[in-house]
């Protein structure tokens, strides 16, 4: 819906049970940012939450060189925590996961726009525990995580996609340059792209 102050979203997905999220965007054609206030509630029986959230964006140019635009690379945000994993009624947390504070990771950019992760992501072996794609037209972005659990001296690997965006141009130069979100076990976990 659009109004005299920006634009008005509202979506109920039917996984929210009853929950909804709305937001006001406003954007600003002078210094191409993005900005507004939100609300995003879930009434999930096992794990509702209630959170106010701040929009924040700006201008994407799909010509743009990721490569020379993010020179000195990225890094993903330390992820303090993920989901359980449950076993016949015992949950086990996570002993790896990719961007915890032991499995850091940085992001390399090519001129094409293919990201990849260097100087981690990988746990003890080699096992790649993060992907990540860059859609160049918009900043947006999506990939998967992986974490690692001690079961009965078993070590079982747990997937998870997370999506998100680059805001190369934010009204907020200290903002991250993006922010990204994963669901697991019911819960929303989000993290930040900083630079180098």
């Amino acid at each position: 819906m659009l109004t005299e102050g920006g634009i008005r979203l509202f979506n109920a997905p039917p996984a929210y049970r009853g929950g909804f999220f709305a937001a006001t965007l406003a954007f600003d054609a002078q210094d191409q940012t993005l900005g507004g206030d939100g609300l995003w509630i879930s009434q999930a029986v096992a794990s509702p939450f209630e959170r106010a959230v701040r929009v924040a964006g700006g201008w994407y140019d799909k010509t743009i060189n990721l490569q020379e635009h993010y020179e000195s690379g990225l890094a993903v945000g330390t992820i303090d925590r993920v989901g359980s994993y449950a076993l016949r009624g015992k949950d086990y947390d996570a002993t790896a996961w990719a961007a915890s504070e032991g499995i850091p990771v940085s992001l390399a950019f090519a001129a094409n726009g293919r990201v990849t992760a260097t100087e981690g992501g990988r746990a003890d072996g080699g096992t790649r525990l993060f992907s990540m794609s860059v859609n160049r037209a918009t900043g947006l972005f999506s990939g998967y995580l992986r974490a690692e659990y001690d079961v009965g001296g078993r070590t079982i690997r747990k997937a998870t996609t997370y999506r998100g965006v680059l805001t190369p141009v934010r009204a907020e130069e200290s903002d991250p340059e993006g922010r990204g979100f994963f669901l697991m076990n019911g819960e929303s976990y989000d993290f930040t792209i900083e630079g180098n």
